[in-house]
């Protein structure tokens, strides 16, 4: 347990003072929105959104109110959206 509070008290460390040298802290990543919509037959259609610019953190851990890129990255192919029934 000590070793994961060490872990993220110097994730905590790195992302807020720019550690090791001066790196970037933010970084940002293009999400597609994607529906995945519920036919009265039972079969689901997928539909594509529109594109945004999300701003995410290079740390390990949550920081900053930012999600960290590599989970951002491996979330943004996932449907995010769930519509329920249409005619």
């Amino acid at each position: 347990m000590l070793a994961f509070a060490a872990l993220y008290a110097g994730d905590y460390y790195s992302a807020r003072y720019r550690i090791p040298g001066n790196r970037q802290t933010l970084g940002s990543i293009e999400v597609q929105t994607s529906y995945a919509i519920r036919l009265k037959n039972g079969r689901i259609e997928y539909s594509l959104g529109d594109s945004y610019i999300e701003t995410c953190v290079r740390s390990l851990f949550p920081q900053l109110g930012y999600t960290p890129c590599w989970y951002s990255a491996a979330m943004r192919s996932r449907p995010s959206r769930s519509v329920g029934r249409q005619a």
